[in-house]
């Protein structure tokens, strides 16, 4: 059960908030920071470190392979599940933007 804690750990506050302190001066906006900070760099190197784990000696390696691959799928599953809702965010917030643009010059 802690593997699978740390996993959600992971996926809601470790990661996107390392994005996010990466991009306090980056000239981004907080809604634009925070959708950088959920979607995040991600890629192959979680599969890479965990097979590296997985053929190594270190103590435990099949669970910590095990919380990974958790880790790994949870991820997947709430990015997918986000990305569609989240464009749509953008696309509102833009045609609002431009609107107010129109209305107040």
């Amino acid at each position: 059960m802690p593997g699978y804690v740390f996993a959600v750990l992971l996926l809601l506050l470790a990661r996107p908030l390392a994005v996010e302190v990466a991009l306090v001066r980056s000239g981004l906006d907080r809604w634009e920071r925070a959708t950088a900070a959920w979607f995040r760099p991600k890629g192959f190197a979680s599969v890479l470190y965990g097979l590296l784990v997985l053929g190594s000696t270190v103590p435990d390696a099949d669970r910590l392979f095990h919380v990974i691959v958790v880790a790994v799928v949870l991820s997947i599953v709430a990015h997918s599940s986000t990305d569609v809702p989240i464009t749509d965010a953008f696309a509102r917030r833009a045609e609002r933007e431009e609107e107010s643009r129109r209305v107040g010059r």
